[in-house]
């Protein structure tokens, strides 16, 4: 008799472990349906806000470092909710959320895009006094930029989206005519001008505007003058006829 009970026993402890197995599949078999595990430290998941990692330490009662699965990282002092946010905003932007703060203790370095250029036409551009502007050429590149593509020598496109500043200026050998008008624009059509500066009479000038550009826009310098004289652009100190392109921040 006390065999036979004792292989009940046996036999109910087996089943309850057989059971305790299934179980243990199932929930498994549960969780890879949503997370599948293909390399260490690495997850796959069907929820971005699901938490992957955390960390705190001895006698923490808040996580100090969260990392969920989209990559957003908060941290936080232990005791009390995360207060510091970084995360990717948008495309190759890193972000950290308004009020929070990034301190650098040393050298940051910071690619800005930049490019000048100057006006280097033999002899002079001559500039037709039509009133309808005209695009300045720059032939002499004394700074370029992959992201500030040159057409020809007369337009710009811009690489990269955000605010830059477009500066420009410009000097006549001949023709100091009235109604010099000097502008920033996409290079085609008039109507569509970012900045001007008139000069009445005069024999030189300058414009520049600050504003957000999206990538692939077109600038241009173009140079109008109204009545019936023609202008010569200056060539003896070529530097003076000139324009620049800088990216100043998203």
């Amino acid at each position: 008799m006390a065999d036979q009970r004792r292989f009940d026993s046996l036999e109910q402890t087996a089943a309850l472990t057989a059971q305790r197995l299934d179980d243990t599949s199932s929930t498994l078999l549960n969780r890879m349906a949503t997370h599948t595990h293909v390399e260490p430290n690495a997850v796959l998941t069907t929820n971005f806000y699901d938490l992957h990692r955390s960390s705190r330490a001895q006698g923490d009662t808040a996580n100090r470092w969260e990392q969920f699965a989209d990559g957003y990282m908060k941290w936080g002092p232990g005791n009390a909710d995360p207060d510091v946010f970084l995360y990717r905003e948008t495309a190759n932007v890193l972000a950290v959320d308004p009020g929070d703060s990034l301190r650098v203790r040393g050298a940051l370095v910071h690619e800005q895009p930049f490019a000048r250029y100057y006006c280097g036409v033999a002899g002079g551009q001559n500039i037709v006094a039509n009133g309808a502007p005209q695009n300045i050429p720059f032939t002499v590149a004394l700074e370029t930029h992959s992201e500030v593509i040159k057409n020809g020598n007369t337009t710009f496109t811009l690489g990269r989206a955000g605010v830059w500043q477009v500066s420009g200026g410009y000097r006549l050998s001949s023709g100091a005519a009235a109604n010099h008008q000097l502008m920033i624009y996409n290079g085609s059509s008039s109507t569509v001008r970012y900045a001007e500066s008139q000069q009445n009479p005069g024999s030189g000038n300058n414009v520049t505007v600050t504003r957000r550009f999206g990538v692939g826009a077109v600038v241009a310098l173009g140079l109008a003058i109204a009545g019936s004289t023609n202008s010569t652009i200056a060539t003896d100190v070529p530097e003076s006829t000139h324009i620049s392109l800088m990216w100043l921040r998203p």
